[in-house]
This record gives structure tokens, sequence and C-alpha cells, in this order.
């Protein structure tokens, strides 16, 4: 019992275990069972490779985000770096061009008294101008071209000549160029080249903000007393975020609308006997969360858009009467009252880019969920109400 409470070093342990093995021929002074029995009483290593299939799994994750985000970006990569390439060689040789033509231009002045009219005309057709060149060297050129010491006819032609390859110089400036636009000249093309600059301005980003403002025109969801359909006019504005991958795109985004009616009206009787309230909706102010899916070819877009929203409040105008006489009358700004104020719409939309970051689109939507459809609201109820947009679009490149 003294010994009880001894520190047992190593190597006494090690020699308790070897003594539990019994020597060939003797006696074990222990039980088989012992050895492993004290083995399953050592403290284990950590295992170190419980870490490997985590790491697995995130390697094999980031493959696969990189097999799925690199094919759709590597083609615009390629694409951008070989246009840059392309335009640093053009611009290198943007001052041998305009050497060449100055010397050409020298050529048709010693010898304007020498040739013909036919002639110097060939020449001066045979002179390319290419848009990169700034201005003040086209007004230059143009300048050279007029230029001339001998009064004769053939002075005459030339200038002629010179003032149409003037006024061809200036619809080459007014160009718009897009990505889908491609220059149609006679002749050799070999001079025309589109500044990187230019190209900026006039390409659209693959991602792009937008906003847009226009006016709508819709059907009432309801008729009025007469069996006639009133019209609905108002106003959206709206901003969103559009995704380009090639030629198609998905867009989101958040707009702000306002209905005007005419005659859509509810009716309360649950109040006393002989005493009802009756609201005449004249403004429905809601907030729409648009999603577009378009395809683009050229200027063009056309696109499917799902167009869920929520009735915020209503304007219009409060009446009660008690026994048939008016009691109240009184403006009434509220909540939208005894209707769902969710909305649902479906519809198709064009869009037509008339300028690099400016577009007209048109838009015509159906109200599939129709909210209005109660037993409070007046009239005879309409399946489907359509509304149509115009509207001004801006984007903003990333």
């Amino acid at each position: 019992m003294k010994d009880a409470k001894r520190h047992i070093s190593d190597d006494e342990l090690d020699q308790l275990f070897r003594d539990a093995h019994a020597v060939e021929g003797s006696e074990p002074l222990f039980v088989p069972e012992f050895w492993s029995e004290m083995e399953a009483m050592l403290p284990t290593e950590t295992k170190k490779r419980i870490l490997l299939p985590w790491i697995s799994l995130a390697a094999t994750l980031a493959l696969g985000l990189f097999l799925i985000y690199y094919p759709s970006n590597h083609s615009v990569i390629t694409e951008l770096a070989h246009q840059s390439t392309n335009d640093s060689v053009s611009n290198k040789n943007a001052d041998t061009r305009i050497k060449e033509q100055q010397q050409l231009v020298s050529v048709v002045e010693n010898t304007v008294k020498e040739e013909t009219i036919t002639t110097i005309k060939t020449k001066v057709q045979k002179i390319q101008v290419a848009p990169n060149l700034k201005k003040e060297t086209n007004l230059a050129l143009q300048d050279e071209l007029v230029k001339t010491d001998s009064p004769d006819s053939n002075t005459e032609g030339l200038a002629t000549d010179s003032i149409q390859l003037k006024e061809q110089v200036s619809n080459l400036e007014d160009l718009s160029f897009s990505k889908l636009d491609f220059i149609e000249l006679k002749g050799n093309t070999d001079g025309i080249v589109i500044p990187e600059e230019r190209l900026k301005k006039e390409l659209p980003s693959l991602n792009n903000w937008y906003v847009e403002l226009g006016p709508t025109l819709g059907q009432s969801p309801y008729l009025s007393n007469d069996t006639k359909r009133n019209l609905v006019a108002g106003a959206v504005l709206g901003a969103g975020y559009s995704v380009k991958m090639d030629q198609t795109s998905i867009t989101f985004g958040l707009q702000a609308r306002m209905e005007g009616f005419g005659g859509l009206n509810y009716q309360e009787t649950n109040f006393s006997p002989g005493i009802v309230r009756s609201v005449s909706v004249k403004q429905l102010y809601s907030i729409d969360l648009p999603i577009k899916f378009g395809y683009q070819f050229g200027r063009s877009e056309i696109a499917f858009g799902v167009i869920p929203g929520i009735q915020l409040f209503m304007h219009g105008k409060e009446q009660i009467t008690e026994n048939q006489v008016v009691t109240r009358t009184a403006s009434y700004t509220g909540k939208v009252q005894h209707s769902s104020t969710m909305s649902m719409e479906f519809g198709f939309q064009y869009y037509y880019r008339f300028a690099p970051t400016y577009s007209i689109g048109a838009k015509i939507n159906a109200d599939v969920l129709r909210p209005f459809h109660t037993d409070y609201y007046l009239g005879k109820a309409a399946g489907f109400p359509l509304n149509g947009q115009i509207v001004l679009r801006k984007t903003f490149g990333k």
C-alpha cells in the first residue's frame, strides 16, 4: 500500500508488458487479453486523415465553380484581348496611312495640268479616309484637295470631287457603331479602323444598371354600371440590374406604379341599419418586382416579363349616407380594402436601342391575379384586363 501512489516510469511499464508474455515453456504471468486491454487504455493518436474528405470536397466545389464560371467569361476576355491587340496595331499604322494619303494628294496636285478629268476622278476615288483620323487631319486633307494653282476645267473637276469626298467624310464621322453593325464601303476597306475609346462608348457592357420611366394605359378590372369598360391611365418609374449571357439576358427590377381609375367603386353596408359607406377609387399606388427574360438581336430585344407586385394604398372620394341621405363627403387615402394586395402580371416586351445607352420599349401585360374581384366592388368583373406601357430606358455600364 505504501507504493500505491508511486509513479510508474515508462521503462517499468514496458518491462511489465514484456513479463506479460511468458517465455517459451513457462506459464504466462498474465492472461493474453491483458496486452490488448492495456493497449486500449493508452491514448490514441489523433487521426489527421479525418480532414482529407473535407479537403477533397472543398477542392471539388472550387473546381466546379471554376468550370461553370470560366466558359462564360473566357470568350469575352479573349475577344477583348484580341480587340485590344488589333486596335494597338491599327493605331501604330495610322500615321503611315496619313502620310500615304498626303503623298497621294501631292501626286494629284502635281499632275493636275497634264491629266484628264477622268484620270483625276479615278485618283480621287482611290483615296481612303479612315474614321479614326482626327477631325483636324480630315479637314486638312480636304483643304489640300481643294487647293490648286490652275484655274482650268481640270481644277474645277477636282474641286467638285473634293466637295463630294468632304460630304462622305462628314457622313463617316456621324456613324454610330454597335456590336452587330458593320460598315460597308465600295472598294478596299483596309484603312477603316474603329478607335478603342469609341468602341467603349458605343458598345453596351455585358452587365449594367438601368432606370426607366414612362406612361401606362390599360383596362379597369371592373365594368361600370353601364357595362362599359373604363380606361386606366398612369405612370411607372423603375430601376434594376441586367445580366447578359451572349445574346440572352435576365433582368431584375423594382418599379413604382401609379394608376388613375375611373368607375372603380366599393360599398360597405355592415354598419348600423340604413348606413352605407362608399368609396370611389381615383388613384392606386403599388410596388412591382419585374423579372424579364430577353433575347437580343442587333439593336433590338424581345422579352417575356413576369411582374409580381404589392398594392400599397389608394386615394379617392368617400361618401356616407344614412337612410339614403348623404351625411358626409370627404377625400379618402388609405390602404387597399376588401381585396388581396398581391398582384401578378404576365406580358411581352420589345426594346430598341437608338443610342449606346438609351432604349425605348413597349410592353403589353395581362393581369392574371385580379385582386379586386370581391363582392364589395360594384359592377361586373372583367377577366384578364390588359395594360400597355411605353418607357424610355437609360443604362449605366458596370
